[in-house]
């Protein structure tokens, strides 16, 4: 068998790309946008700075999905 530093690597960022995606909307969710980008920064370091926009194409329309179901919950609640 062949190693192949190029497959090693993109399985490194799959794996990395896969816990960042798991973890920042909990992160924005318990401390907004700012301080979860500076904590994943802490995190992940370079993987982040490099990653990072991938993980807010990923994230943001899943979170803002989410966002909505509890606006329309809260309309609901005060019969908007």
């Amino acid at each position: 068998m062949e190693f192949n530093l190029d497959q090693t690597n993109e399985l490194l960022d799959a794996l990395v790309m896969g816990s960042m995606v798991a973890n920042y909307p909990e992160f924005v969710e318990a401390y907004g946008h700012e301080v979860a980008d500076q904590k994943l920064g802490r995190m992940f370091s370079r993987d982040w700075d490099r990653l990072k926009e991938q993980v807010w194409e990923v994230t943001y329309p899943q979170y803002r999905v989410q966002l909505y179901a509890l606006a329309a919950q809260e309309d609901a609640r005060c019969e908007i």
